[in-house]
């Protein structure tokens, strides 16, 4: 049997189908199959007369409930089957500005519904921005100019706007300041991201003991000494990427004359673990913490006397 797609209300079949997804046009809209072969059969949403003017899809002649891509299994007899076009419809072409890493910065919903932004003649249409997460809106531009969002207008010929919008995603500010020696756990977090969120550090240097995982957790305990300048960067689900300094300071920890001395003394109130590494790093770095390294913070600590019995 034949096939034959065929068109009514347009100006010719060009462009306008596509059999079992490759396009055809005449007379290649004419094709041999066996009975009972299945094919798709897919008519063009619109016949574009003009720039931005369209005659649109209406129905099927033979089906006026299929849609535009439907399903035909070949018939006993040659058949035609007739996609229908009429009418007129404008298309409103919208540009983005303001995405990051190729991450569209929203969707947009129209009323009435279009996939394609082309709509009816004539017809009033409500156009919504939808930031994504990670994004805000501005403004409209060229024919939405001074618009609210969502923002209405009339489709009386083909229009040109734009839609911006700005980065909102971002580290949230973040200090840190204790002793050094002393435990860490610091969560560190975004604003307005998409989880999960990837952290790295991508400048400056983490103090020693220090560490920063995946996941955005500082942990563990410095083993030096100052203020420490590092740029951490964090990349949401989406790809979307943010950047901060953060400043890290480690004061002298508070030990006692009698911490000091307890490894010696086997009494007194003990050094933690990580106390001691603190100090044997600060002293002569030759473990394990000897009267080096007691000596050592001894002198440096202004808060202790210059000499201590042992």
């Amino acid at each position: 049997s034949t096939v034959t797609v065929d068109a009514q209300g347009t100006t010719s079949a060009d462009g306008l189908f596509t059999v079992d997804g490759q396009r055809v046009d005449p007379p290649q809209t004419t094709f041999v199959s066996a009975p009972f072969v299945p094919h798709t059969l897919e008519a063009a949403a619109g016949e574009e007369v003009a720039p931005g003017e369209r005659h649109p899809f209406l129905d099927w002649l033979d089906d006026p409930a299929a849609s535009r891509a439907r399903s035909v299994a070949t018939p006993l007899v040659d058949s035609t089957f007739v996609a229908r076009y009429g009418g007129t419809q404008y298309e409103l072409t919208l540009t983005t500005t303001g995405g990051v890493n190729a991450v569209e910065p929203a969707t947009f919903q129209s009323d009435p519904p279009s996939g394609d932004l082309w709509f009816d003649a004539d017809v009033q249409v409500t156009l919504e921005a939808l930031p994504r997460t990670g994004f805000a809106f501005l403004a409209w531009s060229g024919a939405l100019a001074g618009q609210a969002n969502p923002a209405t207008f009339a489709m009386s010929s083909p229009l040109a706007a734009g839609a911006d919008f700005e980065l909102v995603y971002a580290i949230a500010e973040t200090s840190v300041g204790l002793p050094a020696a002393t435990t860490l756990e610091v969560q560190l977090q975004v604003e307005n991201g998409t989880p999960p969120v990837s952290w790295s550090v991508v400048g400056g240097t983490l103090p020693t003991g220090v560490r920063l995982s995946r996941t955005g957790l500082l942990s563990g305990a410095s083993l030096d000494l100052g203020r420490f300048d590092v740029t951490v960067q964090a990349v949401d689900a989406s790809g979307l990427p943010a950047s901060a300094d953060i400043a890290l300071d480690f004061l002298p920890p508070s030990l006692s004359i009698e911490q000091l001395v307890s490894p010696f003394l086997l009494s007194g109130p003990p050094l933690t673990d990580e106390e001691i590494n603190f100090l044997n790093r600060q002293g002569n770095r030759v473990a394990p913490y000897d009267v080096g390294d007691f000596r050592a913070w001894v002198l440096a600590d202004p808060t202790l006397p210059l000499s201590a019995e042992v």
